[in-house]
């Protein structure tokens, strides 16, 4: 997998060089949000150049903070602290694009893929009560089905 880059706006990330597979590639059209969630429900190791880990790293734990809620309604995830922030950003890998990571594009992302988790969540709410219902989810287990269907939504928009 090839390198994901941000752009100077600080907010859309370029997978166009990334080789990522159909399904994740078309998530970021819909959005950096949906893109991120997308990547985050890959294996790991199909992440293999240092951008794609950092960013599916990045997906991940907003996924598991999300699961933490533990609730079927939905709930924006809070931004993690200021020190974390910080610590995301130390780790970040060099690369083109990544002078423009800092604390405010860092809560723009996170901010991205809460309004995409939300769409996900809102998109799937019919199909996933009656799921529910058949086979006895638990409202965690709600959650994490609409999150990991979010990069099945078909492609609507090409941003310019």
């Amino acid at each position: 997998m090839g390198e994901i880059r941000l752009l100077p706006d600080g907010e859309t990330l370029d997978v166009s060089a990334a080789g990522l597979p159909v399904k994740v590639a078309a998530a970021f059209l819909q959005g950096t949000g949906d893109g991120l969630i997308a990547l985050a429900n890959l294996p790991p190791d199909l992440a293999t150049s240092a951008t794609a880990a950092y960013w599916h790293r990045l997906g991940r734990d907003y996924l598991t903070r999300f699961c933490r809620i533990g609730t079927a309604a939905w709930s924006p995830v809070a931004a993690p602290r200021p020190e974390e922030i910080q610590t995301w950003i130390a780790a970040a890998p060099t690369g083109p694009g990544m002078e423009y990571w800092n604390e405010a594009s860092f809560l723009l992302l996170w901010e991205r893929i809460n309004l995409a988790a939300k769409r996900a969540v809102e998109e799937s709410a019919p199909s996933l009560a009656t799921a529910s219902r058949r086979a006895a989810m638990s409202p965690l287990d709600l959650v994490r089905t609409a999150l990991s269907s979010a990069a099945d939504r078909p492609v609507t928009a090409v941003p310019t």
